[in-house]
C-alpha cells in the first residue's frame, strides 16, 4: 500500500501538545511576578526542529494554525521529541493590537 497524503501534515509539520504548567493551576497564579521570573512561559522545541528553523534558546517565534497565532519564546531541549512542540496551558489572553 503507498504513502498515504497527510495534507494538514504537510501543511504543518509540527504537533503541538499543551501540557500542565508546574507553577500555575489553569490561569490561577500566572500573575505573580516571582513565579514568573522563576519558570518563564515558553515552547519547548527539539534541537533538531530548532536548527531546522534557525531557532536559538530564547528566540521569540511565531506560532499558528488556520485558527490564530502567538507569540511565545522557544526553549530548546532534548526533553521532547522531534516533531512535537509543547505550550503549556493556562496563560492570561493579552492580545495585541490584531487580536
Amino acid at each position: 500500500m503507498g504513502k498515504q497524503k497527510r495534507p494538514l501534515a504537510e501543511k504543518y509539520p509540527l504537533q503541538l501538545i499543551t501540557t500542565h504548567f508546574k507553577r500555575r493551576s489553569h490561569g490561577q497564579f500566572d500573575n505573580i511576578p516571582w513565579l514568573k521570573e522563576l519558570e518563564p512561559q515558553a515552547m519547548l522545541i527539539n534541537s533538531f526542529d530548532a536548527a531546522l528553523r534557525d531557532i536559538n534558546d530564547g528566540d521569540k517565534v511565531r506560532v499558528f494554525n488556520d485558527r490564530g497565532a502567538l507569540l511565545i519564546s522557544a526553549k530548546v531541549t532534548e526533553r521532547i521529541m522531534p516533531g512535537v512542540v509543547d505550550i503549556p496551558q493556562g496563560a492570561w489572553y493579552d492580545p495585541d493590537d490584531q487580536g
